[in-house]
């Protein structure tokens, strides 16, 4: 009775045939924003005449090291110069930091150190169109494209230990954002 039963059942997989379920759309691939870029290239800007930013600088460069690093993202710290949003920069020790995305923490005040001061972070990468993009691109076109940007406006008289609190939730929000998945290019 059991040899018939098994038959049976081979006997009506046999007539149905294999199974017609849908497969399951594949999982589109992610990955970081940071994994789109080489690392990352740092620099912060004092405001002549705030002491209390040069403390901010100090204190943002150790903080944006120690994230880095812990997010397993290349980073050099470099000084500003007037093309640092789009000049063209060199490979050095295997970092290419032309790929890198470019932070430019700085501060500044219309009214002087007295006055209300700006916090402000701006990050961005350096984008190439190629005929793919764009069949009308310009061969050697480099466009600095947003990363990130975010700032704050201070009080006259503001003290760093007033001001770390902010300065730290950008700093959070752009490693933040820089570990937000996107789809995979």
């Amino acid at each position: 009775m059991r040899h018939a039963i098994l038959a049976g059942c081979f006997l009506v997989a046999a007539l149905i045939g294999p199974s017609n379920a849908q497969p399951t759309p594949a999982e589109p691939q992610t990955v970081r924003r940071f994994d789109l870029v080489s690392g990352i290239l740092f620099t912060c800007a004092p405001m002549t005449g705030a002491v209390w930013t040069t403390e901010a600088c100090q204190w943002i460069t150790t903080q944006f090291r120690q994230k880095a690093e812990a997010a397993k993202v290349r980073f050099e710290e470099v000084r500003i110069t007037a093309d640092f949003k789009s000049a063209k920069l060199t490979t050095i020790d295997g970092f290419d930091r032309d790929k890198a995305v470019r932070v430019f923490w700085y501060f500044e005040g219309k009214d002087g150190p007295a006055g209300s001061i700006s916090a402000i972070l701006s990050a961005g990468v350096i984008y190439e169109p190629t005929k793919k993009d764009n069949p009308n691109f310009v061969p050697g076109q480099r466009i600095p494209i947003n990363f990130y940007a975010q700032s704050a406006l201070y009080d006259p008289g503001i003290t760093f230990r007033s001001a770390k609190e902010y300065i730290g939730l950008i700093t959070d929000s752009f490693f933040e954002s820089g570990e937000a998945k996107v789809p995979k290019q």
